[in-house]
C-alpha cells in the first residue's frame, strides 16, 4: 500500500486514480493521519461481499458478488469457477483475492504413489545393462 499525502492527491490526482485502477490501493494522510484509503471499485465490491459472506444479518437479496464468494468460501465452487460466475479470469482474480486478504485455495493434485502391487518393468527389454533395479519379466 502506497502512503501519499493530501497535497501530493491534488497536485496529481489524475495518475493516482490510474494507479488506483491498475490495482494498487492508496493510503491518504493529513498531518500524519490516515484519512482516506483509494481502492479499485471491484476490488471495493469483493470487500463488501466479503464482509456480507460473514454478516448474519437476515434479509436482503444476494448479488452475484456475493453469491460467487460465499459459495467459493465455503468450498462449493472452485476459483475458477467463482471467477466465471464474476466474469474475470482466475488469475485476476487470484490477484484480487491476494491483494484484499482473501484466501486463495489451489486445487489438491493426487498424490502418484506407485502401488505396491505394481511390476516395475526395465525399459529396454531385453536389459542392456547388467545392474537393473527393475524386475524383469521375460514372459512378455
Amino acid at each position: 500500500m502506497v502512503t501519499i499525502s493530501r497535497t501530493d492527491l491534488a497536485r496529481s490526482t489524475r495518475e493516482i486514480i490510474e494507479q488506483v485502477r491498475k490495482g494498487e490501493t492508496i493510503m491518504v494522510q493529513s498531518y500524519g493521519e490516515d484519512q482516506i484509503v483509494l481502492l479499485d471499485a471491484i476490488d471495493y465490491r469483493l470487500l463488501k461481499a466479503a464482509a456480507a459472506v460473514f454478516d448474519d444479518a437476515p434479509g436482503g437479496h444476494p448479488d452475484a458478488m456475493k453469491e460467487a464468494l460465499r459459495r467459493y468460501l465455503a468450498k462449493d465452487i472452485s476459483l475458477a469457477k467463482a471467477a466465471e460466475l464474476l466474469g474475470t479470469n482466475r488469475f485476476e482474480l487470484m490477484e484480487r483475492f491476494d491483494r484484499l486478504g482473501i484466501p486463495i485455495r489451489m486445487p489438491q493434485r493426487p498424490s502418484k504413489k506407485p502401488d505396491k502391487k505394481r511390476t516395475w518393468r526395465c525399459r529396454s527389454f531385453p536389459p542392456r545393462h547388467n545392474a537393473c533395479r527393475y524386475r524383469h519379466d521375460r514372459s512378455e
